[in-house]
């Protein structure tokens, strides 16, 4: 005699021999003549998924396979920046609650941001998923470099803040600008003209041409170009009056004869900051 298992009590209907031959109504999550079929939906666990009891179509889930939601689990967990599949959610509504990986670039228990670097340009940085620590950088901010661009450029004869140096060796590449005294790419060329003192060049940063030399070598003359305030053959000596503050006076940069004074010692006056030749008079107050 054949029974089915799966009928509720009064449903079935047999033949002379007392075997089942249908049911009018199967228990929750059978279906089929004789409910010999168990619902099965691809992410409900098994024996959670309510069915059409005639023909297996699913109508509901109990509870989801992690990573799906929905009435009949028919939806995937999804979160921007997760990798498909590593999403947990709510089965309900879909809400995320957590991430077990998150896409590089990004970290947090549900992936909502963005890893960063302090000299690395944003978007570039990878991280550790769970603290957002910088583990690499594809490329970093100029004037640095390392693998999270931990290191500063080494700026050799370049200005402050002007080098540009490969990201993975530190190698300089180029600089906007360099120190006085160098030229090249990367400041790499001393000045140097003949019959100039060495360090004492002035020359273009891009072409090393020479600009200005502020000594010559001994038996050679020429123009030399002295700072303000300093005069002679190195630039070596500062500009002095007797009744000018020292650092108040400009001077001939060749004989150091003064030319003005923006400042006067108490109880004189004299040649003003137009650099109006006016003698000194010597006056007390």
């Amino acid at each position: 005699m054949l029974v089915a298992a799966h009928c509720p009590p009064g449903t079935t209907s047999c033949d002379a021999a007392g075997s089942t031959i249908s049911c009018s109504s199967c228990q929750d999550t059978w279906w089929g003549t004789m409910c010999e079929n168990r619902c099965v939906s691809a992410h409900c666990p098994t024996g959670s998924a309510h069915c059409n009891a005639k023909n297996g179509t699913v109508s509901s889930c109990d509870y989801c396979d992690d990573g799906w939601w929905g009435v009949s689990c028919g939806n995937r967990c999804s979160s921007p920046h997760c990798p498909v599949g590593s999403v947990s959610c709510d089965p309900v509504t879909g809400a995320v609650d957590s991430c077990n990986q998150c896409s590089d670039g990004w970290w947090g228990t549900q992936c909502q941001t963005q890893c960063s670097s302090e000299n690395c340009p944003l978007g570039v940085v990878s991280c550790d998923a769970a603290t957002g620590s910088a583990t690499s950088c594809r490329y970093c901010n100029d004037g640095w470099w390392g693998e999270i661009c931990q290191d500063k450029c080494d700026p050799g004869h370049c200005k402050e803040n002007s080098i540009i140096c490969d990201d993975v060796s530190g190698d300089a590449i180029s600089c906007d600008y360099c120190e006085e005294g160098w030229w090249g790419t990367t400041c790499t060329e001393k000045c140097s003209s003949t019959n100039c003192v060495d360090g004492y060049v002035h020359c273009d940063h891009e072409s090393g041409e020479t600009i200005a030399c502020d000594a010559c070598e001994d038996g050679w003359w020429g123009p030399t170009e002295c700072d303000d305030g300093w005069w002679g053959v190195r630039c070596q000596t500062e500009c002095s009056s007797g009744n000018c503050p020292d650092g108040s006076v400009s001077c001939d940069h060749e004989s150091g004869a003064p030319t003005s004074c923006n400042q006067c010692n108490n109880g004189y006056w004299g040649p003003t900051l137009f650099g109006v030749r006016i003698w000194l008079l010597g006056v007390k107050v």
